[in-house]
C-alpha cells in the first residue's frame, strides 16, 4: 500500500452492498466468530490472521501503513502520520492526536479503528488473489467482502472458555486456520493476536526482531518509562521486542521477548470472588447495563468522557471510565500475591495500542471495537450526539476522508453505517426500545437477581420485588495528580487487618506529562478534573444476604449497627461509616500518601430504583437526585464522602493513624 506524496489516505470504510434491510455487514463477537463452524466465517478467520501477521511484519521505518506506525498514532513514538501536523507541534491549541478525558474521546477512535480495519482488508484481498482455482477464489472473495473486524465483549463470559476474560483466539500461541485452498484442511499458525513483535531492518536490510527503542528505529524509537522516578522499578518500554500482558518487567526473558499471563485478565475483570451467586459476580456486566439504561445520563457529554463538569450525580459514570479500567485489567499493573511486579502494554497509554487486543476492545464501545459498539448502542437507543458546534467541527487529526487532506470531524463520524459496518443488535434497524430491551436482557441479569422472587428469597429491608435502594460511589479526581503517571483509586469494605473486601476501582489511564502530550499538559494547566462512578449495590446486597464465602459474617463487622441487615439507608450509612475505605496506588503497587494527593473527592449516594420488565431496572432520573454540597474543600486533609438520601449526610475525617487510607469514621448527621 502506498500513497502519493501530494495525496492523503482516504479512510472511508470497506465498500459494501446493502442487505435487504439496507444495512451493511455486522461486526461479530470475537469468541463466537473465532470458533464458528460456518464455512464463510472460518475463511474470514483464516484471512484475518494471515493479514494481521503480514501487517505486523511490515517495515516500521519505511511504511506508514505498518502495524507499528498505525499503533504509534495513539501515543509513542509521537511522530506525524499521513501528512497531518506533527504531534509534537502545536495545532488547534493542543499537541498530539489522541483525545482522552475529552468529549471527543469516542469519536476520535472511530475513524482510527476504520483505518486499521481498511489496512487489514486490503491485505486480505491480496491474499485472496493468490488462490488459483476460480470457484474457490470466489468463495474467499465473498468472505473477505463480508468481513468486519470483530469486537471483544469483555462484559460477558466468552463463548469458548465460559469465563470472563480473553477468548482462546486472543490468548493461545498457535491457532489452527484453513489453508488458502478448497481442501478444507487446517494448518497451525503463530497467533498474531497473542502479541505484537516489532520487526526492523538490520545492517543488511533484513527484517529481524528488534527492541522498540533500539537506535535502528531512528526517530520512531520508543523512549518511555512507565513509573515516576525515583521509584525503584522502572517500566522501560524501550527494551521489549514484543508486547506483554501481566508480565514481570524485572525478568528480561519475559519483558524483552513479550509474555502474557492471560489467565490474570479474567481474574482482574471478575475480582469480586467472595460472591456466591454466579449472576451477582458479574459486576462489570451490571455496569454495562447501567451505562445503557434509559435516562441514566442527562446528555451525550457525560456519557462519552471522564471529563468532570458540574452535573447530575448519575453522570459520573462514563464510557471512557469503563474503557480505562479494561485497559488496566488487560495489561496488568501492580504486585501479585507472590510479591512479583506485573505490567503490560495495554495499561500504559503511550504503548497500549501495540497490543493486538487493543483494537477489539475499542470496537465494543468504539478496547476499541467494544467501545465503539457501546457508543453506537447509546446513540441508537438515546438518539444523542454532540451538540456543541466547535466540538462537532474539531478536526480529528491525523485521519483524512479523502486524498485532498480533508480531516475527519465528529459530525462526519456520527453515522457508523456510512463507514461500512453495523453491530448485531442493530441489523435491520429495529425499534430503539426493542434494542434497549435486548441489551438489558443480555447485561441486566445481575441486577435482576436482586429481586427476592428471582432467587426464591424473602424480602429484606431496602429491596423487594418492585424496587431496591441503589448505591453508587462518585469520584472526582485529578487525572494528572502524579504528573500524569498511572495510578488507581481502589475501594474496599474493611473487615479486619487480614480482610478487605474489594468494591471496585478507578484507573486514571494517563500519559506522563514529560512525554509531550499536549492534551494532557493543557488539561493540567487549565485544572481540568475527571470523574468516575463505582456502583456498589450488588456488593452490599450480597453482604446483607450473608451468602458470601471465605469472608467472616457480616455480624463480625464490629461497626455493624444492631438492627436487621438490609439496603435501607439508615443501616447502610452506619455500616459504611465504619467499613468503607479507599486507597491510591501507583502502577507498581506503592501506596500514595493521601495528604499529598490533591483533587480527590469521594461521594456515596443513594436513591430508589425500580425493577422493570422492559429495562430490568429504572434508575432514578438524574435530575431527581440531590447533588450534595461537599462538607469541606481541603480535600488533602478531609474526605467529603457522603451518603445522601435526601436527609442523611456523612462527614468523614482522615483517620489519624494512617495517611494512605481514607475511612469514614464519624457519625451521621441530619442535613
Amino acid at each position: 500500500m502506498s500513497a502519493c506524496p501530494e495525496k492523503t489516505y482516504p479512510i472511508q470504510g470497506i465498500p459494501y452492498t446493502p442487505d435487504p434491510q439496507g444495512t451493511p455487514p455486522a461486526r461479530q463477537e470475537l469468541s463466537r466468530w473465532s470458533t464458528s463452524s460456518d464455512p464463510e466465517e472460518r475463511r474470514q478467520v483464516s484471512l484475518f490472521i494471515r493479514a494481521l501477521d503480514e501487517l505486523q511484519r511490515r517495515n516500521p521505518i519505511e511504511n506508514q501503513f505498518s502495524y507499528f506506525r498505525i499503533a504509534g498514532i495513539h501515543g509513542a513514538p509521537g511522530q506525524g502520520w499521513d501528512q497531518a501536523p506533527d504531534p509534537q507541534e502545536e495545532f488547534k491549541g493542543t499537541k498530539g492526536y489522541c483525545y482522552h478525558n475529552s468529549y471527543l474521546f469516542p469519536t476520535w477512535h472511530r475513524p482510527y479503528m476504520v483505518l486499521y480495519e481498511q489496512c487489514l482488508h486490503e491485505i486480505m484481498q491480496e491474499k485472496v488473489q493468490s488462490i488459483s482455482d476460480a470457484a474457490v477464489r470466489k468463495e474467499w472473495e465473498q468472505a473477505a467482502r463480508n468481513w468486519r473486524l470483530p469486537f471483544w465483549d469483555w462484559a460477558i463470559e466468552q463463548e469458548d472458555t465460559k469465563k470472563l476474560g480473553l477468548p482462546t483466539v486472543a490468548s493461545s500461541g498457535q491457532i489452527s486456520i484453513l489453508r488458502l485452498d478448497g481442501t478444507g484442511e487446517e494448518q497451525s499458525f503463530a497467533n498474531p493476536l497473542l502479541k505484537f513483535t516489532n520487526w526492523a531492518p538490520d545492517t543488511n536490510g533484513t527484517l529481524v526482531e528488534t527492541p522498540m527503542g533500539d537506535e535502528r528505529m531512528g526517530k520512531f524509537k520508543i523512549q518511555f518509562t512507565g513509573v515516576k522516578p525515583p521509584e525503584e522499578h522502572r517500566l522501560d518500554f524501550s527494551k521489549p521486542k514484543a508486547t506483554s500482558r501481566w508480565a514481570n518487567d524485572q525478568v528480561d526473558a519475559e519483558w524483552i521477548n513479550g509474555y502474557a499471563r492471560n489467565e490474570l485478565v479474567g481474574e482482574a475483570i471478575s475480582q469480586h470472588k467472595y460472591m456466591n451467586e454466579p449472576e451477582l459476580n458479574l459486576t462489570v456486566k451490571a455496569v454495562v447495563s447501567r451505562l445503557l439504561s434509559p435516562q441514566y445520563f442527562s446528555s451525550y457529554l457525560p456519557f462519552s468522557s471522564t471529563q468532570w463538569a458540574s452535573s447530575h450525580p448519575t453522570d459520573s459514570l462514563s464510557l471512557e471510565m469503563i474503557h480505562n479500567n479494561i485497559h488496566e485489567w488487560t495489561g496488568g499493573s501492580g504486585v501479585r500475591s507472590d510479591g512479583s511486579f506485573t505490567q503490560g502494554h495495554m495499561a500504559n497509554v503511550p504503548v497500549s495500542s501495540f497490543d493486538p487486543i487493543f483494537w477489539m476492545h475499542h470496537w465494543f464501545s468504539s478496547l476499541l471495537l467494544n467501545v465503539d459498539r457501546l457508543l453506537a448502542l447509546f446513540q441508537y437507543i438515546n438518539s444523542a450526539w454532540l451538540e456543541d458546534e466547535d466540538l462537532l467541527q474539531t478536526p480529528l487529526q491525523p485521519f483524512h476522508r479523502d486524498e485532498d487532506k480533508t480531516v475527519w470531524t465528529s459530525q462526519e463520524a456520527k453515522d457508523w453505517e456510512k463507514l461500512g459496518y453495523t453491530y448485531p443488535e442493530l441489523v435491520g434497524r429495529p425499534d430503539p426500545q426493542q434494542v434497549s430491551r435486548n441489551v438489558q436482557v443480555k447485561y441486566g441479569t445481575p441486577v435482576k437477581a436482586l429481586q427476592p422472587s428471582w432467587q426464591g428469597l424473602a424480602s429484606c429491608p431496602g429491596v423487594n420485588d418492585d424496587e431496591f435502594q441503589d448505591y453508587i460511589i462518585n469520584v472526582k479526581y485529578d487525572r494528572y495528580a502524579l504528573d500524569g503517571y498511572p495510578y488507581k483509586i481502589k475501594f474496599f469494605l474493611h473487615v479486619d487487618d487480614q480482610n478487605d473486601i474489594p468494591l471496585g476501582e478507578v484507573y486514571n489511564f494517563s500519559t506522563p506529562l514529560n512525554l509531550g502530550c499536549g492534551n494532557c499538559s493543557t488539561q493540567k494547566a487549565q485544572g481540568v478534573l475527571s470523574k468516575a462512578q463505582v456502583p456498589i449495590t450488588l456488593h452490599l446486597h450480597e453482604l446483607v444476604r450473608e451468602r458470601y464465602s471465605g469472608i467472616p459474617s457480616l455480624r463480625s463487622f464490629s461497626y455493624t449497627p444492631d438492627e436487621k441487615p438490609g439496603l435501607q439507608p439508615n443501616f447502610i450509612s452506619n455500616f459504611l461509616e465504619g467499613a468503607l475505605i479507599w486507597t491510591v496506588t501507583t502502577n507498581t503497587g506503592e501506596l500514595v500518601d493521601l495528604t499529598q494527593f490533591s483533587g480527590l473527592e469521594v461521594n456515596v449516594l443513594t436513591a430508589r430504583a425500580s425493577f422493570d420488565d422492559t429495562n430490568v431496572a429504572l434508575y432514578q432520573p438524574a435530575q431527581g437526585l440531590q447533588d450534595p454540597v461537599s462538607a469541606h474543600t481541603r480535600k488533602a486533609m478531609w474526605c467529603s464522602a457522603q451518603v445522601v438520601s435526601m436527609e442523611i449526610t456523612l462527614r468523614c475525617l482522615l483517620p489519624p493513624e494512617t495517611t494512605t487510607k481514607y475511612r469514614c469514621n464519624c457519625k451521621s448527621q441530619l442535613a
